[in-house]
């Protein structure tokens, strides 16, 4: 069993004054009750004027010490020394074989129990002194017994008595106090068992607050995390998406650096970009870069592709010596990985001591692979835009090829008047518009295959720009429209062609005679170019004297 601390003795102690106090109030106010009852008849019929004093005496003794407020000591000595009385009484009037030796018990087992196991033992030793001066004296007639029954006895009587007292009173303080010392030691591990649940409690209770603090912590980082997300995702250009994204991570997560390096093709280097703090600008001017695997924190984060922290204090403490960032105390450098692959660092650095735990490692790494991705999806679109481009730009090349190719033998215009619609050819242009000509180009692609020029009549306004849009919109319809029709017409030739293709090489494979199927190519060949002649020849190496077939 534990010890008990010098703070538990005084609880203790306190705890049995307590109840020593409640417990004698309770025996006064019930003596005091019941003796009201039995005083009666007991004074009447006390055989002596001395019996009844003595009684009298005791219960007005009894019922001072229940109405007035006394101190415990001596309420306690009334309830102990009543039985005492009573047994010495007891003693004159009937005898050793009378009731006396229960009250003298009663003495001893409250002396015991209201005092303590020492006067318990002074209390049976006042009995045994006592008995043995009350029957000296009843036995050499120095005293008279004043009951009706009584018993003087012998001598053997008295000692039988006496010893009869010795042996109960002692064995009922015995029994007494190990009862107390079982109920106290009840009661301390009562107490030891509480103090642990309350320790228990404490201790639960500050594992809660704890991890209510933690999880309050990543919550406030997620939704951190959630508004740079949103922030950065429509941004169009890698500059300032890393300028964007070190600024929102410094206000954030009151950083007090924040940069983020790119590696280079190589794969050997990575190059500061990006900062948000003044010290970091200035490492940007001077073209700061790190050695993978080599160099700082980021470096080894960045040859290893996963999140290192650095600390100024602990069993691993860094020393951190940029000078341009002197205040830095806490660094978190995380990968910037796209598709399985490394493409920068984003390092975070703070101004106090043990800022980042391995905790906090999935919250900013999430943040780091956010920033990754929008870096990715930058870089697509720009490839995506480069590659549009180059599509435009090579479709309007063969557009105006074709459109070269197509008006090669055509009219290149045609003209409306009121005699009827006439081809017209170019001539010079003129140095202006006048207020009734307007002339717009017809657009495809971004390339002019044409014009539509329109005049008014002399004696009309001129031009307005409602007028001027509306032929615009025309323009553009009509330019669609050519488009259309050169490509319908492109079709139905190449649709033409491929069934004269597919004509002549179902006319030469009607037969299987070779002489037959050359006459035949030939012939379809005359007939499809309306030529003067056809030659078909056969033979890796023909003479001019060998022999040819021909049709």
């Amino acid at each position: 069993m534990d010890k008990p601390l010098p703070e538990q003795n005084i609880s203790d102690h306190a705890r049995q004054k307590d109840w020593r106090e409640r417990f004698i109030r309770a025996m006064l106010i019930g003596a005091s009750g019941l003796g009201l009852f039995a005083i009666i008849p007991v004074v009447l019929i006390a055989p002596t004027p001395m019996l009844r004093g003595v009684f009298i005496g005791v219960y007005l003794t009894v019922l001072a010490a229940t109405l007035i407020r006394l101190p415990y000591m001596v309420r306690a000595g009334v309830i102990a020394i009543l039985p005492f009385i009573l047994g010495a009484a007891a003693l004159t009037e009937t005898g050793i074989r009378g009731h006396a030796l229960a009250h003298l018990l009663a003495f001893s087992a409250l002396s015991a129990l209201l005092f303590g196991p020492r006067l318990g033992i002074i209390a049976i030793a006042i009995g045994e002194i006592a008995i043995s001066l009350m029957g000296t004296l009843l036995l050499n007639d120095y005293l008279m017994l004043t009951g009706e029954s009584s018993y003087k006895g012998v001598v053997g009587d008295w000692i039988i008595g006496g010893a009869l007292f010795l042996i109960l009173s002692w064995a009922v303080n015995l029994g007494l106090q190990m009862l107390q010392e079982g109920f106290k030691e009840t009661r301390l591990d009562l107490v030891s068992t509480l103090s642990k649940l309350q320790d228990y409690q404490q201790n639960l209770e500050e594992r809660v607050e704890t991890r209510t603090a933690a999880l309050e912590k990543k919550t406030s980082q997620l939704n951190a995390v959630n508004y740079i997300s949103r922030q950065i995702a429509d941004a169009q250009d890698i500059q300032a998406l890393l300028n964007q994204a070190v600024n929102l991570v410094s206000d954030q997560f009151d950083a007090y650096h924040t940069g983020i390096f790119l590696i280079n093709e190589q794969g050997n280097y990575i190059t500061l970009q990006a900062a948000s703090s003044d010290g970091g600008k200035r490492l940007i001017d001077r073209g700061y870069r790190l050695r993978v695997g080599m160099q700082g924190i980021a470096g080894r984060a960045a040859d290893g592709k996963t999140a290192h922290i650095g600390l100024d204090t602990g069993g691993n403490a860094v020393v951190f010596d940029t000078p341009e960032l002197p205040e830095t105390r806490s660094e978190i450098a995380l990968p910037l990985i796209a598709r399985n692959h490394l493409i920068g660092l984003l390092d975070i650095q703070s101004a106090q001591s043990q800022a980042f735990s391995r905790d906090d490692i999935e919250v900013f790494q999430t943040l780091a692979d956010q920033i990754a991705a929008v870096m990715d999806n930058i870089r697509l679109l720009s490839e995506t835009r480069a590659l549009v481009n180059q599509l435009e730009k090579f479709s309007a090349y063969q557009s105006q090829e074709a459109w070269q190719k197509f008006t090669r033998h055509r009219a290149p215009a045609f003209q409306f008047t009121p005699l009827g619609t006439r081809p017209i050819f170019p001539s010079p242009p003129s140095d202006r518009e006048g207020a009734e000509r307007f002339t717009i180009p017809l657009l495809l692609r971004g390339q002019k295959i044409g014009d539509i020029t329109l005049r008014r009549k002399e004696s009309a306004q001129k031009w307005t720009q409602r007028e001027r849009d509306l032929t615009e919109k025309i323009a553009e319809q009509v330019a669609l429209a050519l488009e259309n029709s050169r490509l319908v017409e492109d079709a139905q030739r190449n649709a033409k062609r491929d069934q004269l293709i597919a004509a002549v090489s179902s006319r030469v494979r009607e037969t299987l005679d070779v002489d037959t199927v050359i006459k035949t190519a030939a012939l379809e060949l005359q007939k499809i170019f309306d030529l003067k002649e056809a030659e078909v020849s056969i033979g890796s190496l023909v003479s001019d004297n060998a022999p040819r077939k021909q049709g």
